[in-house]
């Protein structure tokens, strides 16, 4: 089994499609078939149902996922952390953020400690997962479960839009009722996003019974796809369609919604000493864009 195979089924699985998870990897799509193709081979069954459309993980590719994620943060810990041994070099404080939360705290965490602050690019659920094992210093990213081991500072809050094409009834309103957004089919993101996130839009509509997405989407883009498609409303986070207009949808704030906390984690016992300065600086920033 190679390493970078195991790469390329983490990306596709996360991705769900062949094509975005070449171009995150800088290779092309036949050379990312041909990996996951090897992997099964070697594993002995298939890790994604294909079809023109869509792509989804079997029930073996659902259960290896998480496997072979820890599995290739593992190899990779493995081998910077032995680069760094052999030159001599002190531990880096590893920040890991989710792609679509803070992005402006990440730029000044540059500014603050270039050369001693190694970013990684990973979901909140992988967050808590390398904050467990030690492999991140700390972690940007939406709502963690409550935890004697992890601790948290709500960086900012943030409200939910309702994505809905132009024309849509409501769409010219100032704000719509969190009631009218969810009295027919609702477009979200998957649960592998962030689950309390997800948990936290899904408790709101009725905690007395089940209620879930009707599609799923990984992006904006992909969600506005099913919007105008007609395929329901669409829901995202305020806070990440902030100067962002696409042709045909709107996004209508809603006004009685739940709202979501983008946090800083980091494990209780963390004794690196860039921690406070990054602490300091992210805290400082918020406060500086706006009360969280």
């Amino acid at each position: 089994m190679k390493v970078r195979d195991l790469e390329c089924f983490v990306v596709v699985g996360e991705e769900l499609h062949f094509g975005r998870a070449a171009a995150r990897l800088f290779v092309s799509q036949p050379m990312v078939s041909q990996a996951i193709r090897r992997l099964e081979r070697d594993l002995g069954g298939a890790l994604f149902d294909r079809s023109r459309r869509n792509v989804s993980l079997t029930p073996l590719g659902v259960a290896f996922l998480p496997l072979a994620r820890a599995a290739h943060e593992a190899v990779v810990d493995a081998y910077e952390d032995g680069r760094r041994v052999a030159a001599a070099q002190p531990v880096a404080f590893v920040l890991g953020y989710a792609r679509d939360t803070a992005r402006g705290l990440l730029e000044l965490v540059r500014a603050a400690a270039t050369s001693s602050v190694e970013l990684r690019n990973m979901l909140t659920p992988a967050q808590l997962t390398a904050l467990r094992h030690r492999r991140i210093h700390a972690g940007l990213g939406w709502e963690t479960p409550a935890s004697e081991q992890i601790e948290t500072v709500t960086i900012r809050r943030t409200g939910f839009v309702a994505v809905v094409p132009q024309g849509w009834p409501s769409s010219a309103a100032a704000t719509i009722s969190f009631r009218e957004v969810v009295e027919g089919p609702v477009v979200g993101w998957p649960m592998r996003i962030s689950p309390e996130l997800t948990n936290l839009f899904t408790s709101a509509v009725d905690p007395s019974r089940s209620w879930s997405f009707a599609l799923t989407g990984t992006t904006l883009d992909d969600i506005v796809a099913h919007v105008l498609a007609g395929r329901g409303v669409g829901v995202f986070p305020a806070s990440l369609v902030e100067g962002r207009s696409v042709p045909g949808a709107r996004f209508v704030p809603i006004a009685d919604g739940p709202i979501a906390r983008e946090v800083l984690a980091w494990r209780a016992d963390e004794s690196h000493p860039l921690l406070d300065l990054v602490r300091r600086t992210v805290i400082e920033l918020a406060e500086r864009d706006g009360p969280a």
